[in-house]
């Protein structure tokens, strides 16, 4: 009766997180500036031009830096709701929802509730990753993956754990690359300057 007991008063902690997650998320969705970080109007534009098959998804013009899922997603629902940049954010700030929740589950699996609520609080009052996960772009695609590979991993029997986050990260690799152009372009510096000096 009292593990019961401790279960629903997380699961109504948990609600109760969700909705100030909800609501910072939707005030960084009507008042988030223009975001210059990844272009979220590229996703808007290329997610439509990919779903009607007018381009690829690894096409050239696309830079190597626009991998399918997100452009997909945010394409799928401009098919629903029209161009609007809101329902893009709103569509990533829901699964950075996702993600909050995958979170109570990992560190619920590996400390208990309290560990998990106290993991969900962190992230739902934290403003810059609530801020991240209301622009429309992969941000809060990819942590929702990466939290619910982790909270399959913990929290799943195996084989069906392993699996399940296994596949969530392949998911990953088709949601973002993530080339360091600064590094690359860094070591390009060096390795002129290094040519220079000989």
């Amino acid at each position: 009766m009292e593990t019961s007991l401790l279960a629903s008063r997380a699961a109504w902690w948990l609600i109760a997180i969700i909705v100030v997650f909800a609501a910072f998320g939707l005030l960084s969705c009507f008042y988030l500036g223009r975001w210059d970080g990844d272009g979220e109007w590229s996703y808007l534009t290329l997610g439509d031009l990919a779903l009607r098959g007018r381009i690829g998804p690894f096409q050239d013009e696309m830079g190597g830096e626009q991998l399918p899922f997100p452009v997909y997603l945010i394409g799928l629902l401009q098919l629903v709701a029209g161009p609007s940049l809101l329902a893009a954010r709103v569509t990533s700030l829901v699964c950075g929802g996702g993600a909050l929740v995958f979170t109570f589950l990992v560190s619920r699996a590996i400390a208990g509730p309290a560990a998990g609520l106290i993991a969900a609080a962190f992230l739902a009052t934290h403003g810059g990753l609530v801020g991240y996960y209301a622009a429309a772009s992969y941000f809060g695609w990819c942590a929702a993956l990466v939290a619910a590979g982790a909270a399959a991993y913990a929290g799943l029997r195996r084989p069906f754990g392993s699996l399940a986050c296994i596949a969530c990260l392949t998911v990953l690799a088709f949601s973002r690359a993530n080339p360091d152009r600064e590094a690359a372009a860094g070591e390009d510096r060096g390795a002129a300057r290094a040519g220079d000096a000989h």
